[in-house]
């Protein structure tokens, strides 16, 4: 077999994973622009309304953690066919929902496929392909979390507004069983010769969730009830108090959830910095543009979806030719490149964030998906790598919990400052000022961007020098 040859069932396996994770990470955005519409059919505001967002990610999250856990313990046949069976059972809860708890737990039961599905992508494509050709790879899987989020609007805008937001679901409930029982019978049956001697590490876990949840349910309160509310205040301890009790249980642990020495290593810190931001300012911006285009431009649903459209695609074509590049050359030539382009657009919608308008919305987002094409996946490839083989796992289960938990954190975020600062009826002016206060959080953020980019690029000089 050559050197970089791939075997075709492992080519099958990733496009399989690829596409149910397209299915379940599209979804997530295409609710987003379906709130106004939801909050006039279940009579309820925008601070509940939004959890079908935020407690979608937030349970992504959650099952993301485990993933080093579930990969060690069970089959990859095993998790695909348990993800089927989340993914279709989730799809018809939300699809035949009559009130508002049987959307948001069938959003839930989806977040945990995803959860599932997602680590094991890229746990496939770090052990099964070859380390030459490992970033091509990631950027071309990569445009799922890349194109999902942004196509997401525009489908759920259309079929919204030409049918019905349950649709959605009855859409991609067949794509999603073809691709998954494909995965099943191509995906390999081994697991780790340890496996059945794994105990879950349950007090590790609970804290974990404690932290995630509790942060973002104060983050989400600070809007709606004010900081000095015991459900916020109280909520953010709760958080703080799980990740100590976290960090403490691991570090005494032989079997750790997550094996805290990836933090070790200065190379992998800043990947997963630069990730994390990254995933925030898309998201967050995926949350924006559709209410701020219906609230203040006065557009229907399916246009205020378009209007990420091209950004969308953008990254389709340069996500796989940023995975190259960083095959080929150092990480610092495509996250220089990132670096620009975002910071670009943070400076250009923050300046006429006042006088935005569809054009300006649209030029600025395809500037920032240009400059996430060639950061976002490649720091996760260049992050791994830094990694021993036998951390990678762990490596990868806390990329895509981070991953998750940024969006959830995003949604929140950006939910409480337009809460703030228009109240529970948000009107035009109202909107606008959010947007405003949304763009110059996403410029802060690029400043911090480009203090990481800076640590990566001096660690490869200094690297450089000992080689």
């Amino acid at each position: 077999m050559a050197k970089n040859q791939v075997p075709l069932k492992v080519k099958l396996t990733i496009i399989c994973c690829a596409t149910l994770a397209f299915c379940g990470v599209m979804l997530e955005t295409a609710m987003n622009v379906t709130f106004p519409t939801l909050m006039s059919q279940f009579s309820l505001p925008l601070s509940v309304i939004q959890w079908v967002a935020t407690g979608y990610l937030l349970a992504v999250a959650i099952t993301m953690s485990l993933a080093a856990y579930i990969q060690r313990r069970f089959s990859f046949r095993l998790i695909m066919s348990v993800a089927v069976i989340l993914f279709i059972g989730g799809g018809l809860l939300c699809a035949g929902a009559s009130q508002f708890w049987m959307l948001f737990a069938g959003r839930m039961i989806q977040g945990v496929l995803t959860g599932m599905i997602m680590p094991l992508l890229f746990t496939i494509i770090m052990v099964k392909i070859p380390h030459q050709i490992q970033g091509q790879y990631v950027g071309t899987a990569g445009m799922v979390v890349a194109l999902a989020p942004s196509v997401g609007p525009s489908y759920g805008g259309f079929v919204t507004q030409t049918f019905s937001w349950r649709l959605m679901f009855w859409l991609v409930i067949p794509i999603g069983l073809l691709a998954g029982l494909m995965a099943v019978i191509v995906t390999e049956k081994s697991k780790s010769s340890q496996s059945d001697r794994l105990t879950f590490p349950i007090f590790q876990f609970i804290c974990l969730a404690l932290m995630l949840t509790g942060f973002i349910i104060g983050f989400n309160q600070i809007g709606s009830a004010g900081i000095k509310a015991p459900i916020t205040w109280g909520s953010l301890v709760i958080g703080l108090i799980g990740l100590v009790m976290f960090l403490i249980l691991s570090r005494k642990s032989r079997h750790p959830l997550i094996n805290l020495h990836i933090f070790l290593y200065a190379g992998y810190r800043n990947a997963l910095g630069l990730y994390f931001l990254m995933m925030f300012m898309q998201v967050s911006q995926t949350f924006l543009v559709p209410s701020f285009a219906q609230i203040v431009l006065k557009t229907d649903t399916f246009v205020a979806g378009a209007l990420l459209l091209a950004g969308s695609f953008s990254s389709v074509f340069l996500a796989p030719l940023a995975g190259k590049l960083l095959d080929r050359h150092p990480f610092k030539f495509s996250l220089l490149i990132g670096i620009l382009f975002v910071t670009f657009s943070s400076l250009f919608l923050l300046g006429l964030s006042h006088r935005l308008t569809s054009l300006i919305i649209v030029v600025g987002f395809l500037a920032f998906m240009i400059g996430f094409s060639f950061i976002f996946n490649n720091a996760m490839t260049y992050g791994l790598q830094q990694l021993p083989e036998k951390l990678v796992g762990d490596g990868n289960a806390t990329f895509n919990t981070l991953q998750q938990y940024a969006g959830s954190l995003s949604t929140a975020v950006v939910g409480m400052i337009i809460t703030i600062i228009g109240g529970s009826h948000t009107s035009a002016i109202d909107m606008i000022h959010s947007a405003t206060a949304v763009y110059l959080m996403l410029l802060l953020l690029s400043l911090a961007l480009i203090w990481l980019g800076y640590n990566v690029i001096y660690a490869e000089k200094k690297n450089n020098k000992k080689d």
